[in-house]
């Protein structure tokens, strides 16, 4: 009897554990319930919420991009690397991208009128991002284009501006200061004149066989550091620049044929005119504005055309020197200090100060 009364008494006990554990599940399987009712929703019209939404932070980082190219080149001082101020505006569209990429659409707190609209929507999407990773390609391409692994670009294109702008606001002084300096020197060649000696004196100072630009002569330091960028980067800011232009008519080829493809296979989607707006932006402003850029670049500030037969590359290799300081010979080391130092070897015997004191004895 006694056992009896145990069985009964774990039996009941039992029970009431179950019943207190069915009783207290209930309330979490009906939040379950609840919270999947709340997270369904229109399969359709989310994933179109996406595509704008990609659609707007693609085109932040196209805007921002926009502003940091250059609209004239030959008016605008352009340094590349502010196109990585544009990382953040990129770094919103990846994530815009990644979530896209992350749809699940047979989850089943998507809802959809029937398995057809599913199955359109899933080509549809399995379409936009075919193409879209393309476009992002280029965007990212745009604004990361001179991150640290393009560092030797970067430093090509802000030397050659450099030097563009320096020898538009200085070559014309300094010519003028070395035709000074000429003179003087071709009247005291002339004329044996001490107050010429004197004069030329006053810019450099020449003693024991050796030229050393003083007082109003330092200038010709300023113009060797821009001679010795030519003469020891030259042909490595060439090379550097025609490389990238290689990679952005590649970008051009590309973007023209293939992308263009996978964009007509979106046609018909509610993302196509967005998505449409985002490539021409890119065909029709950025990669023209690029091109238009690196050409400039190479064609009319930088190259073999421009060292040889412009006024500003005969400057900087000084084989245009004869035009304003005819007693100077080019050098092949573009040095201005070392044609000063032939120049005066040749024409002041010993040193400017016992010339000077000699012709005055005389």
């Amino acid at each position: 009897m006694t056992i009896l009364k145990n069985i009964f008494r774990f039996a009941v006990a039992g029970l009431l554990v179950c019943g207190l554990c069915a009783s207290s599940a209930q309330p979490s399987l009906a939040a379950a319930v609840k919270d999947t009712k709340q997270a369904a929703k229109n399969g359709r019209d989310y994933v179109n919420k996406l595509y704008f939404e990609m659609a707007d932070a693609m085109n932040e980082a196209y805007k921002c991009a926009g502003n940091k190219l250059p609209r004239d080149i030959e008016k605008y001082y352009w340094h590349p690397s502010a196109l990585l101020l544009c990382k953040p505006q990129q770094e919103a569209a990846d994530q815009k991208f990644k979530q896209l990429q992350s749809l699940d659409l047979d989850d089943p707190s998507f809802l959809w009128g029937n398995k057809e609209e599913q199955e359109r929507v899933k080509r549809e999407l399995a379409a936009a991002l075919d193409f879209l990773g393309d476009l992002m390609y280029i965007q990212r391409f745009f604004i990361k284009m001179f991150d640290s692994d393009q560092k030797h670009l970067v430093e090509s294109i802000f030397k050659v501006h450099k030097m563009g702008y320096w020898l538009q606001e200085k070559s014309e002084e300094h010519k003028k200061k070395m035709a000074a300096m000429n003179g003087h020197l071709q009247k005291f060649k002339e004329r044996g004149d001490v107050e010429e000696l004197k004069k030329l004196g006053n810019y450099v100072k020449y003693a024991n066989g050796k030229m050393t630009p003083v007082n109003q002569g330092v200038f010709l330091y300023d113009v060797d550091r821009h001679t010795a960028v030519l003469k020891k980067d030259g042909q490595r800011i060439l090379d550097a620049l025609g490389k990238f232009g290689e990679r952005i008519s590649q970008l051009k080829e590309k973007t023209m044929t293939l992308t263009m493809t996978k964009l007509k296979a979106l046609k018909g989607a509610r993302c196509h005119e967005r998505m449409t707006n985002a490539y021409n932006s890119y065909m029709e402003d950025l990669i023209p504005r690029l091109e238009i850029t690196i050409n400039y670049l190479c064609e009319k500030m930088w190259g073999p055309y421009v060292w040889a037969s412009s006024e500003e590359g005969k400057f900087l290799t000084t084989k245009g020197v004869s035009s304003f300081a005819p007693l100077l010979e080019p050098v092949s080391s573009y040095s201005y200090i070392e044609a000063w130092q032939n120049a005066c070897q040749y024409y002041i015997p010993n040193s400017m100060d016992v010339q000077i004191k000699r012709m005055s004895l005389n």
